[in-house]
């Protein structure tokens, strides 16, 4: 695992797995958790040692179903860890072979301390991002809802009239560092925003429609 930021890891997946993607896990005092990004074969088995070593991981949360692959209940029993999603997306998850999901209502709400769910359709139809509070920061991770490149930040979606809702509500929350997902060469898959930068930056995303 590799600490992009205090407390937060990229987790990486095994090369001979397939798929793609890469997770992060959280080390934290409520309880640890994995913000899995675990597309199609994609697994995360030679990380486990590591992942023990750091305590382990309570909770598995999903943005989308994309990255509910098949090696997701997997880890949630090695570590005997819940897997968490909304309702919309809980349906496309089991037909995926992943049962062990508990899902939540597709509302804003605390899932639990320091930790608030955001729904954000468009990308998918139940996809959600995710507000955590961690050592006085707080970081909203997006999943694919918006990714980098390697060279720009981009929506998960072709449509501008399918995201315009959410991203005008991502734009308006209050958040220190925007978390997204990112090519797996790439090392920058994160953004610390400003009250200024972050309107141009949603501005910039925006334009990307034209």
């Amino acid at each position: 695992m590799l600490e992009l930021l205090p407390g937060i890891f990229k987790v990486s997946r095994d090369e001979s797995s397939g798929g793609w993607g890469y997770s992060y896990f959280v080390k934290r005092a409520e309880g640890n958790i994995l913000f899995a990004r675990m597309a199609q074969t994609a697994s995360i088995e030679n990380e486990y040692e590591a992942i023990e070593r750091v305590g382990g991981i309570q909770r598995i949360y999903i943005t989308d179903y994309h990255f509910a692959g098949e090696h997701v209940e997997d880890v949630a029993k090695r570590f005997n860890a819940g897997i968490y999603c909304s309702r919309i997306e809980a349906p496309k998850i089991k037909k995926r072979g992943v049962n062990a999901v508990v899902a939540f209502d597709f509302v804003g709400h605390e899932i639990e301390p320091h930790l608030s769910v955001i729904p954000t359709p468009g990308h998918t139809s139940g996809g959600v991002c995710y507000l955590l509070t961690l050592n006085d920061k707080r970081y909203l991770f997006t999943g694919d809802f918006l990714y980098f490149d390697g060279q720009k930040w981009i929506v998960g979606s072709k449509t501008y009239a399918k995201v315009k809702a959410s991203l005008g509500h991502l734009r308006a929350m209050d958040f220190d560092i925007l978390v997204g997902c990112g090519d797996d060469s790439s090392s920058i898959p994160y953004i610390e925003l400003t009250p200024d930068t972050k309107g141009v930056f949603f501005e910039t995303i925006v334009k990307s429609f034209d």
